[in-house]
């Protein structure tokens, strides 16, 4: 079958840089439910995605396993409880066939794959400290002093008041706020396939290998130094975000390389702007970017993050990397789920659940095609306008409703 014949899909393959003549699916029959094990049925419906957190929580696991420490019988126990949750929730969402499933098996699924991630960066106070009892600060701080010539929490001690203190932790702490606008909506209402399954596979890639990335290069951030001079002080949003460090074991959790505190609203800003053509994302991916700009500025302002991390978070094969598979795996899980997903029909055909699967074109995705400029004349000025306009240009004019309409062709 070929994919231009779909427009959904050939635009999905357009945005993801694949070439739509060049992908072709062939949609084959769905078994009926009471046909095999339910188990197997399950596991051959896992999306990518699935697999993505399923191995994520199992490499935890396995360090946590291997690793030493005080802590390690916490991490463990922690870490088994999540990966027996993930694979029982995932197992009963995806039990069931398209058609048999309900509401709550989908917000099931939905919450299942975001509560493994979200419980696991909980947990981090007890999994990194028992995978690794080093830190890595003073070598960052060379690196950033070497590469780039100075570290900007140290540079910027110098403008530390409480007025730019409250600024700067407002709108770090305003990335919880940001996730939660983005993620939760997202997971019970959103129903387009292509987009929920673009930002699910962009924002589960970026946190799942953010997370392991600080298993390789753990460190605790500048404010672990002692040559500054001015200290973070501010009479609510500082001490707010504060307790909300210490709350989650702050002296103990490791995780600055790469800051996710940059790479998550920078993701989602290009995740809305990419998608612009759709409501809600027209309206809120200005907004998005400018809180970006000053999370990403808080985070070395308030002694969070070394450059080096928000570089790693932003240019570091993060970002990056998921601009580049995120398109493409909901490309492919969009396909999978049309040609596996489908209802099979009595003579033989595959009907797909046009108001899950299918979405109409965005209007702004379109070729571009050079059109006349159209310029307006109400009627009392198109007497003296519009002379003016003959004379001096090769116009065509046509009446419209009591005015003129000039098409002026464009160069």
């Amino acid at each position: 079958m070929n994919i231009n014949r779909t427009p959904a899909l050939a635009v999905t393959a357009t945005r993801a840089g694949i070439s739509p003549s060049s992908v072709r699916f062939t949609p084959r029959r769905v078994l009926p439910s009471q046909a095999g094990n339910r188990v197997l049925r399950a596991m051959a419906s896992f999306a990518m995605q699935d697999w993505l957190v399923g191995l994520y929580l199992t490499v935890l696991l396995a360090c946590v396993v291997l690793g030493d420490g005080p802590r390690r019988p916490t991490a463990i126990g922690c870490m088994v409880v999540d990966s027996a949750v993930f694979w029982t929730c995932l197992l009963v969402a995806r039990s069931r066939d398209r058609e048999e499933r309900s509401f709550a098996h989908d917000v099931l699924y939905r919450v299942t794959l975001l509560g493994a991630v979200v419980g696991s960066f909980f947990q981090l106070q007890y999994i990194l400290p028992t995978v690794s009892d080093v830190a890595y600060d003073a070598q960052i701080y060379r690196l950033d002093v070497l590469v780039f010539g100075f570290e900007p929490a140290e540079s910027w001690d110098r403008w530390v008041t409480p007025r730019t203190t409250e600024w700067f932790s407002f709108f770090y702490y305003s990335y919880f706020f940001i996730l939660c606008l983005y993620v939760i909506p997202m997971s019970i209402f959103e129903a387009r396939v292509r987009i929920m399954g673009e930002m699910t596979a962009g924002l589960l890639f970026v946190v799942c290998v953010g997370h392991c990335v600080y298993l390789l290069v753990p460190g605790y951030g500048p404010y672990s130094a002692d040559h500054f001079h001015h200290p973070l002080t501010g009479p609510f949003w500082w001490p707010t975000v504060e307790s909300a460090v210490s709350s989650v074991d702050g002296a103990a959790r490791k995780d600055i390389f790469p800051s996710l505190h940059t790479a998550c609203p920078t993701f989602l800003t290009l995740f809305s702007f990419r998608n612009r053509a759709h409501r809600p994302y027209r309206y809120v991916w200005p907004v998005t970017a400018f809180f970006t700009s000053q999370i990403i500025l808080a985070t070395m302002f308030l002694r969070w993050h070394y450059l080096l991390d928000v570089i790693a978070g932003v240019k570091g094969r993060i970002v990056p990397l998921e601009e580049m598979l995120s398109g493409g795996l909901a490309l492919t899980e969009y396909t999978r789920q049309r040609t596996f997903l489908g209802v099979p029909a009595r003579d033989g055909r595959v009907i797909y659940p046009p108001a899950v699967i299918d979405e109409p074109e965005p209007r702004r995705v379109r070729a571009r095609r050079r059109r006349p400029r159209v310029v307006r004349l109400t009627s009392s000025a198109s007497s003296y306008v519009a002379r003016n306009l003959i004379r001096a240009l090769d116009v065509r004019i046509r009446p419209s409703r009591g005015a003129l309409l000039l098409a002026v062709s464009e160069v």
